[in-house]
């Protein structure tokens, strides 16, 4: 056929003119195609009952993602899948990932590259790490935390969800609040769960809230409209331990005893209103953490409050300079159950297993994230696969990690509501393309690589093998990522 092609390319002139000729090299373009795209197809559908003996044929397809990798694994990895495209259709729905999907070089090769789609372009395949707890739902009862609400609003509009009948699979949702930021080695911890509705973002209870722009307890240095939702302290009265001045006084490493228990103490001019938060006092050290900044401008955290006595907060770690004045402080109080006050607005009371909502858009599903991992891994050297057209959603860690791989696409793919990076990749020639991103809480899409640099995808750690640089050939093109960094929030860009 390629000989019988070229021959009529060259031809004679006079034959190339012909109509006939043209009508001849149409219907070999076509038919070279449709043996290019032919391939070999095979089928998700969640709807299926699980068979251990699926094949990926309409009548035997595969009913997760996990168990179609797997599938391709064995059977390129024997041979048995040999010189050939493979198009993994997936039919429309909602497929919630309770463990990572872990993709190796016996995913798909050089020869047999693999792209996963959906079956039906019109229709959402959806990949997701959440658990929907809408139908859990219920009013809120009497007890201490219904009679600790400030808002006598709330007490009447909040619902909550006994989550304590979940099976052992959900216990990651309880995982606790954890001190991060800049500076700090924890900055790469996994966060804990979040709740999600209609695919937006919902505030853990917090003071101030998000939009408001009264600055009545802000510095007078700052612009209200500017820094909306935050207050700042009026004084320091204790610098506490800082990992950053070695010369200077109260210092001691960061991962030291004392850095991780010696935080600083400073002085508010709103007591009135902490004095409310009874139900928070009573835990030592409390659940509150302080979301801002209290030192150099850029050094955001998020560090424990251990006590609040009177008008004096004080911190249960050191911050990176200590606590310092002069420096237009700006921060807000979040896990603060009595602060739940506004819809949208939710708390997690993980001791007692119970979530307890302000709905903003009743009657939509209201979604926690569960998967403490990435929906999707690819190892070292998984390399030519390719994502078209499909979802990820709602989990604590990233959408898809990968490295060092080469030759991975991800095109028209939306990636929302993830608590670390939403793509995160190290390698050659990955292309990022027509995604949207969005609801990210550190970088949207983070891709780096070179020759020289081995990558461990599982640990994040980086070992440099060589000083040669080359060109990694990685693109990120045509994406709309915004919402991002909504948990470091200090240098996560949109992409790294």
């Amino acid at each position: 056929l390629k000989l019988q092609f070229l021959y009529l390319i060259a031809g004679p002139l006079s034959m190339r003119r012909s109509s006939s000729y043209a009508s001849l090299v149409r219907a070999l373009l076509a038919c070279c195609a449709l043996a290019q795209a032919a391939g070999l197809r095979l089928l998700i559908d969640g709807t299926a009952p699980f068979d251990a003996a699926a094949d990926g044929t309409a009548g035997m397809p595969f009913s997760t993602l996990a168990q179609c990798v797997e599938y391709l694994e064995v059977n390129i990895g024997n041979g048995a899948i040999n010189n050939e495209a493979v198009t993994v259709d997936i039919a429309a729905g909602t497929y919630y990932i309770r463990d990572t999907v872990a993709m190796t070089k016996r995913t798909a090769t050089s020869d047999c590259p693999v792209t996963f789609k959906p079956r039906d372009a019109a229709q959402s395949v959806v990949f997701s790490g959440g658990l929907d707890v809408s139908a859990m739902l219920g009013p809120l009862q009497a007890g201490a935390f219904k009679q600790a609400l400030i808002s006598s609003a709330a007490k009447s509009s909040v619902q909550e969800a006994d989550l304590s009948s979940l099976g052992a699979e959900f216990d990651t949702l309880f995982d606790p609040v954890m001190y991060h930021g800049y500076g700090f080695t924890s900055n790469r911890a996994v966060n804990p769960t979040m709740v999600y509705s209609k695919g937006e973002r919902m505030n853990l209870a917090r003071w101030p809230n998000v939009e408001d722009t009264s600055g009545t307890y802000l510095d007078s240095t700052l612009s209200p409209a500017a820094y909306p939702g935050q207050v700042s302290h009026i004084a320091v009265v204790d610098r506490g331990y800082q990992s950053e001045f070695p010369a200077e006084p109260k210092y001691a490493p960061r991962e030291s005893a004392d850095f991780l228990t010696g935080g600083g103490t400073f002085e508010t001019d709103y007591s009135s209103r902490t004095d409310q938060w009874t139900l928070s006092k009573a835990q030592s050290p409390m659940d509150v953490f302080m979301d801002g900044v209290v030192g150099r401008s850029w050094e955001w955290t998020y560090n424990q409050v251990r006590q609040i006595s009177g008008a004096e907060v004080q911190l249960v770690r050191g911050e990176q300079s200590g606590l310092l004045t002069g420096k237009h402080p700006h921060f807000h109080f979040e896990n603060v159950p009595e602060e739940l006050d506004e819809p949208g607005e939710w708390w997690l009371d993980r001791a007692n297993k119970k979530l307890y909502i302000w709905p903003k858009y009743p009657g939509e599903d209201v979604t926690m994230a569960v998967l403490a991992g990435p929906i999707v891994t690819m190892g070292k050297d998984t390399n030519f696969i390719r994502f078209q057209g499909l979802i990820f959603e709602d989990g604590r860690a990233e959408a898809v990690k990968m490295g060092p791989t080469s030759d991975i696409e991800i095109e028209n793919c939306v990636v929302r509501n993830f608590g670390r990076d939403g793509i995160y990749t190290v390698g050659t020639r990955t292309t990022v393309k027509k995604c949207e991103v969005y609801n990210i809480g550190w970088t949207g899409v983070e891709v780096g690589g070179r020759a020289g640099i081995s990558a461990d995808i599982d640990t994040d750690a980086w070992t440099v093998t060589s000083t040669d640089i080359v060109p990694a050939n990685n693109v990120v093109e045509a994406c709309t990522i915004y919402k991002f960094a909504w948990d470091v929030r200090s240098q996560e860009p949109g992409v790294a």
